[in-house]
């Protein structure tokens, strides 16, 4: 707090901010945790989680469901390290809700992001699909897993935590050399949307990033870039016209103007960004 708040605009300021928000979340978490345990005593919840058999497939989408309900994946792990420690369900149980957790996590990356643009929605679906595949891979050797990590001399609630830290780093180190195939899938799943509107407008100057100079500044020198282009095109339309094209006059009087748009708006990201 007290390098976020004396140095803000420097790495130890936004280091600090780390900490705060680091902070923040551990707080959550233990938050959750102490509102999740008078409700895994109540006899209706004990019932309903009684009734999970082992359906590896139900199990995992009732892991998903939850993590979407929770709007956590992790608060949806801590559930069921809580549920399974009083014993509500069995551990293969446990294991098949976190592999669902996880999936239902990329889920909710998908829905928050319908309606974004087109590259953070491509994030959001290799994430999902990342994720189905590893769920997919991994769910026919639950009970087999479950069975060897018993053998360990460690209480299952905690076991439930480790199993879903190292599965996600697992996952995450073994679908690293599919990143590049995955991307040009998502590409051609998801293209980019045409422009209805010929006339430039600001895409780079994205206002979250002004708590951050260096990302402002980066955002801003990408839009510098798009009015140098912008200017490019403008010479070669200058030459048709000089050649006897008049009829490119018209674009060219546009092209002005929306570079004298560009430049203001670059201009006044800029100025807020001084004054942070």
């Amino acid at each position: 707090m007290i390098f976020f708040l004396g140095r803000k605009q420097t790495r130890a300021g936004q280091l600090g901010r780390v900490g705060i928000g680091l902070g923040l979340i551990l707080l959550a978490l233990e938050l959750i945790v102490q509102a999740v345990h008078p409700i895994t005593q109540a006899n209706g919840v004990q019932v309903i989680f009684a009734s999970l058999t082992g359906d590896i497939m139900l199990d995992a989408l009732i892991g998903a469901m939850f993590a979407i309900v929770s709007y956590s994946s992790l608060a949806a792990v801590l559930l069921t390290a809580t549920l399974t420690s009083t014993g509500v369900i069995s551990f293969p149980v446990a294991l098949c809700l976190v592999i669902g957790a996880n999936l239902g996590s990329g889920i909710l990356a998908m829905i928050n992001n319908s309606a974004a643009n087109a590259a953070a929605r491509r994030v959001a679906l290799g994430s999902l699909l990342f994720k189905l595949v590893g769920s997919l891979i991994i769910l026919p050797f639950v009970h087999l897993l479950a069975d060897a990590m018993h053998k360990l001399p460690l209480p299952e609630a905690e076991l439930v935590i480790y199993f879903h830290v190292f599965y996600n780093l697992i996952r995450c180190v073994v679908m690293v050399p599919f990143a590049e195939p995955m991307a040009r899938l998502c590409r051609r799943l998801i293209q980019e949307e045409p422009e209805q509107d010929l006339h430039l407008k600001p895409k780079h100057l994205d206002t979250s990033a002004l708590d951050t100079p260096a990302l402002a500044l980066a955002n801003a020198a990408r839009e510098t870039l798009r009015i140098g282009d912008a200017m490019e095109q403008m010479l070669d339309g200058l030459r048709k016209v000089m050649h006897g094209e008049p009829r490119e006059e018209k674009g060219l009087r546009r092209m002005a103007d929306d570079i004298n748009v560009l430049y203001t708006a670059i201009k006044l990201y800029l100025a807020r960004d001084a004054e942070r």
